[in-house]
C-alpha cells in the first residue's frame, strides 16, 4: 500500500470498484469507510497508529471506532479534502429502553 501499512479493518466501505494492493489481494486501497471494532489491547494502537496511516489514505472519508466495552462510537471524518486533517465527533448510545 502506497502509506507502507497494511490494515484489516473490521469492515470497509468502498465506492465504486474495489481495488487492491498488488502485492497483497485481501488489502483495499481505495476504502471511503472503514470500521475498527478494538479489542483487548489493541485500542490505543487503532486510536492511534492507524488512524495516523488511515489519514494518509486518499480515498478515505471516514473511520468509525466502535467500543466492545461501553456504549461508545466515534467518528473521524475528513471534513473538506485529502489536506484537511479528520475531525472526530464522539457520542454515547443511549441504553435500550425495556418493553
Amino acid at each position: 500500500m502506497a502509506t507502507g501499512l497494511a490494515t484489516y479493518p473490521d469492515a470497509t466501505v468502498v465506492g465504486g470498484t474495489l481495488e487492491t494492493d498488488r502485492d497483497d489481494r485481501n488489502a483495499a486501497i481505495n476504502p471511503k469507510v472503514v470500521v475498527e471494532v478494538p479489542r483487548e489491547g489493541t485500542e490505543e494502537y487503532d486510536r492511534e497508529e492507524e488512524l495516523r496511516h488511515y489519514q494518509r489514505v486518499p480515498s478515505l472519508e471516514a473511520v468509525v471506532i466502535v467500543s466492545q466495552t461501553q456504549r461508545h462510537i466515534e467518528l473521524w471524518q475528513r471534513p473538506c479534502s485529502a489536506r484537511c486533517l479528520p475531525t472526530v465527533r464522539r457520542s454515547r448510545l443511549a441504553s435500550p429502553r425495556s418493553p
